[in-house]
């Protein structure tokens, strides 16, 4: 789940749900719609999410205007009602990352297998601030960028803001963390974890003192590494 404003955003097995104080659960998306997934990106007013299953799961595009209003706070979605959301270049996705609030645009990484595909949000956060009610897009609303091929089929993914150098993606996968080059798709090994039982948790991207750093967590430990003297 999210956080929405001062709600959650909840997806459970019996369907997703937004939650606020002293009120009672409201279903947004019934059982039907097996939510994996979910991001609320409140810059541009979207919620995204991953959905169904193995070759069939792609990510969905509704606007938070979709579920404010009289009716629409009414209505329960189905997986029928989620057919025009879908981003088709998605199928078969397993994971997706978000780039972190603050930055001029958004980007999006998907992985599907051991491919990464790049898009970016088509309005700024400025221009989307200055003409809120111009920018009602959905899935028409990303812009297809460029198809990567890393090693393996990654359990962890992490889209890393460069600064001053290109962006990166942090992508876990077996015993080890790797580093990709946005723009070239250059990799470098950034950290291997040693052990015979290697669980990888999660990279969180850091942007501090003016270098991008990413907190590496792995096996109930937690290390931050610094990516500002690497060479793609």
């Amino acid at each position: 789940g999210d956080s929405w404003g001062e709600s959650l955003v909840v997806s459970t097995e019996a369907g997703c749900f937004l939650i606020q104080e002293e009120a009672t659960p409201r279903m947004l998306f019934d059982k039907s719609v097996p939510i994996k997934q979910l991001s609320v990106v409140e810059h541009h007013g979207l919620l995204l999410f991953r959905a169904e299953k193995g070759k069939e799961c792609r990510v969905h595009v509704f606007r938070l205007s979709d579920f404010e209003g009289g009716y629409n706070e009414a209505l329960v979605r189905t997986k029928a009602d989620c057919k025009d959301h879908r981003l088709e270049r998605t199928k078969g996705c397993h994971l997706y990352a978000l780039s972190r609030p603050g930055g001029s645009f958004l980007r999006m990484v998907v992985a599907i297998k051991n491919k990464l595909l790049l898009l970016t949000w088509k309005h700024s956060v400025a221009w989307t601030a200055w003409n809120p009610s111009a920018d009602t897009d959905t899935v028409e609303g990303f812009n297809y960028i460029r198809e990567l091929t890393i090693n393996d089929v990654p359990s962890v993914v992490t889209l890393v803001d460069g600064g001053r150098q290109d962006n990166m993606i942090c992508v876990g996968y077996k015993h080890q963390f790797d580093i990709v080059n946005e723009k070239n798709g250059n990799t470098y090994r950034l950290h291997q974890v040693d052990g015979n039982k290697v669980e990888l948790v999660d990279a969180i991207d850091v942007y501090e003192d003016g270098e991008p750093k990413v907190l590496l967590c792995y096996n109930h430990v937690c290390q931050l590494k610094s990516l500002s003297d690497t060479e793609e």
